[in-house]
């Protein structure tokens, strides 16, 4: 299994505590594997940190690595051997749809506002309102991306536009740069052990790949599937004559799917 490593700069030893501290955690688990004194990129040499059991390169130029926090760690993934996505994903319960990425793999983009309004469809919770009755919301951790998510689709009409390439038509989406990257980060971060510095380092994001995911997050595709039936349907309705004129020229063979991001009743 392909992963990621973590350099600590200034650091000699990769506790738990180190780890929480860092955020890191949630990437790498509790037990991890290290080297002490590692000299990779910026000023400072420190611990080299990794999964558990993993056997990482210790030279600094086979990596490509990204800054975090502030140099608080750097994160590295081996120039010929990237991560993929079946290196990283995760449990998750969202329902996807697939979107190439940059490093030409195709990831899951988890659904946080289905057609029908649900929001964080795969991560509420039932709970009990002030009168005792059962209602459901996005749990407590994923009400920022919630509204995020909800304002991404009160905004999305006037986002998009139609453009026509080669015969097909096609919607694409003005860019808010900081705001599409945080929320596509954040919806990966759904289904896969990455942050916005593992998706850096790997170059997933290119403008096709937000394009794409923002309509992932929002169901675009199940919205458009009617009108694509339609369309369908009159592309074969205009093609009856031309088949039912070939099949009689042929010559005739001898056979043998709102709710608001904190509550929702």
């Amino acid at each position: 299994m392909r992963s990621f490593v973590y350099l600590l700069p200034g650091r000699f030893g990769a506790s738990p505590a180190v780890l929480d501290e860092l955020g890191l955690t949630p990437l790498l688990g509790r037990v991890v594997s290290y080297r002490e004194r590692f000299s990779g990129p910026g000023d400072e040499p420190g611990v080299l940190v990794c999964v558990a059991n993993a056997n990482p390169s210790l030279k600094p130029d086979d990596y490509e690595w990204q800054k975090c926090n502030g140099g608080a760690y750097w994160v590295g993934c081996h120039k010929r051997e990237k991560p993929r996505p079946e290196d990283l994903c995760t449990s998750s319960l969202h329902s996807v749809f697939p979107v190439e990425m940059g490093d030409g793999n195709l990831w899951d983009v988890p659904v946080l506002r289905t057609c029908a309004g649900e929001l964080m469809p795969g991560a509420r919770v039932l709970t009990l309102d002030d009168n005792d009755d059962v209602i459901t919301r996005a749990l407590d951790r994923y009400l920022e991306l919630a509204q995020k998510t909800e304002n991404l689709w009160k905004e999305f009409a006037d986002r998009t536009k139609t453009v026509k390439v080669g015969e097909q038509e096609q919607v694409t989406i003005d860019f808010k740069v900081d705001d599409d990257f945080s929320i596509v980060c954040e919806a990966l971060g759904l289904c896969y052990h990455v942050t916005k510095y593992e998706i850096s380092v790997l170059g997933l994001l290119t403008p096709y790949a937000v394009v794409e995911s923002l309509k992932a997050i929002i169901d675009f595709p199940t919205i458009m599937e009617p009108f694509e039936e339609d369309k369908a349907s009159g592309e074969q309705a205009d093609a009856q004559p031309e088949t039912a004129t070939a099949a009689a020229q042929a010559p005739v063979l001898a056979s043998d799917n709102a709710p608001t991001p904190d509550q929702e009743g």
